[in-house]
């Protein structure tokens, strides 16, 4: 009687077998997904550095608009110190032009030199409290007129001053610091009687066309 012989089955290849592609895709798509999100963090973090930048600007605007704006109210409240006497010193302004007339009708009477005497005193204590407070007269006759400083009431011709010089104030004029409260009102010298026919006949040339 014969043995059956037993066959062994073939031992299988232990060699890995390659992942399927299913398994490729995943790993490619999660490579993927990291990528998508390292890309907006790098877009967030640009966007950010701009706001950040932007809030700085504005906040250096703002800096500078509001140290203007303290200059500025801190200078119009040195203008407000500086002439707020100006109504009260224009009203002194009237006393002054009643003492210099009562000054000049006293020089011509006679019998007057006690009361002369007492009303220029009290003329030039009140001079000494308008310096007091910067209120100073204007120059005017012997000077050469000034818009800024002069009204001019009209010219007349003279041999004691050159033209455009003001001969004489009728009523004085005073600024307080650098700003006039009351221009002085005078007349103009326009030269001799030869200079102004001079010019009177250089102006009718120059108004006759060729």
């Amino acid at each position: 009687m014969s043995k059956t012989r037993k066959t062994t089955p073939p031992a299988e290849d232990e060699t890995t077998a390659p992942a399927d592609s299913s398994e490729v895709d995943l790993a490619d798509g999660a490579d993927g997904q990291q990528a998508m999100k390292d890309e907006p963090s790098s877009n967030s973090a640009e966007s950010l550095q701009a706001d950040l930048a932007d809030v700085k600007n504005q906040l250096l605007r703002s800096q500078a608009e509001l140290e203007n704006y303290r200059k500025r109210v801190k200078r119009d409240m040195d203008q407000q110190r500086l002439y707020a006497v100006s109504p009260l010193m224009i009203d002194l302004l009237t006393v002054v032009d009643n003492i210099e007339r009562a000054i000049d009708a006293a020089e011509k009477n006679d019998g007057t030199e006690g009361l002369l005497e007492g009303i220029k005193m009290v003329a030039a204590q009140l001079t000494g409290v308008l310096k007091q407070h910067h209120c100073m007269r204007i120059e005017s006759v012997g000077v050469a007129f000034d818009p800024n400083v002069h009204e001019a009431l009209g010219h007349q011709p003279g041999e004691e001053f050159p033209a455009n010089v003001v001969s004489m104030e009728t009523r004085s004029g005073y600024q307080l610091h650098d700003r006039v409260i009351r221009p002085a009102q005078v007349f103009i010298s326009s030269g001799t009687a030869n200079e102004t026919m001079e010019r009177d006949a250089q102006s009718e040339q120059a108004k006759t066309p060729d």
